[in-house]
Parts: structure tokens; sequence; C-alpha cells
């Protein structure tokens, strides 16, 4: 009984409940204000971390393909993260680029940097399409004739940004 006390455990407990009855007796104190925060990491909701984006853009035949990565509208928005996009040869025909978008009253800024040093990224160009209180940022894959997956990995977004990766087209916008 004195031990019972000191672990402040109640009379008659037993060690004999299943998963699913510990987890059914969970449930029942679970939700807000209980002090159980299961569903957050660090505080913090699945839709407050960056997501992995994956397309592909197919063979392109030896024509463009335009690729209209994401909108974000012209005031205090950002958007910085990593895009990289693999040929036919896997990792060792590889283009990696680090894109940095940012806009604020108005205006936009874009920078872009080439993490790999690859031949294949020669073939992209990146660049923007005004749309009257938004923008459309857009990837031109020139003359791409590989099937590889293409990924967008955000490091850092703020604002109305929307991700558009299924918009692609031979025709320039």
């Amino acid at each position: 009984a004195a031990a019972r006390t000191l672990l402040n455990v109640e009379n008659g407990a037993t060690a004999d409940q299943t998963a699913a009855q510990l987890l059914a007796a969970i449930k029942t104190v679970d939700g807000a204000g209980s002090g159980l925060d299961a569903d957050l990491l660090d505080g913090l909701s699945s839709s407050q971390f960056a997501k992995n984006y994956t397309f592909n853009i197919g063979s392109s035949g030896g024509s463009r393909r335009y690729v209209k990565l994401w909108t974000m509208t012209d005031t205090d928005d950002g958007v910085s993260g990593f895009l990289s996009m693999s040929g036919d040869y896997g990792d060792v025909d590889k283009a990696t680029y680090q894109l940095t978008v940012g806009t604020r009253s108005g205006a936009i800024s874009m920078d872009v940097f080439e993490t790999s040093v690859d031949s294949v990224s020669d073939n992209f160009d990146f660049f923007y399409k005004d749309i009257g209180s938004s923008y459309e940022i857009w990837m031109l894959a020139a003359d791409y004739n590989y099937n590889g997956q293409t990924a967008f990995v955000p490091i850092s977004q703020f604002g109305g940004v929307t991700y558009n990766f299924d918009s692609i087209t031979t025709t320039a916008p």
C-alpha cells in the first residue's frame, strides 16, 4: 500500500491492459486543453512544415516545356527552396537549383543559384510573369529529353503562395 501511494498507483491496478485498451483510454482525455498534443511536433501542426513536391515534366522530344511552379501575390510573399531534375542517368545526370523569390509592395526579386555542375543544368531557365496583383513563377526546360522526376523542396515560405506544378505546356506563357 505504501509503495502504491508513493508511485501514485490506484488500488486494484493491474498491468494487463492491451495497447488498444490503453489507446482507447487516452483518447477519452485527448483534445484541446487536455495537455496531450500527439498530433503536434514541438507544438507545431503538420501544416506548418515544408512539404516536398514532385512532378514529371516528361520528355519534350527536343521541344521546350514550360512548367508553372507557383503563383504568389505581389505583397510580402516569399519562397526559397531547392529544385532538382533527374535525367535519364539518375543522380549522375542531375540539375539542381536554389530559387529564392520574394515580393514586396508590387515589386518582385528572383535569385537563382545553380548548385550542380552537370551539363543537363544548361537546359533550364526560370522567369516570372506579372498577372496583375500576382506573379507566376515559371521554369523553362529547353530541349529536355529526359523522363526524370523533378522535385521541389521548400526551405521557407510565407504569404499567399499557391503551388502549380501540374501546369505544363509547350506554349510560352
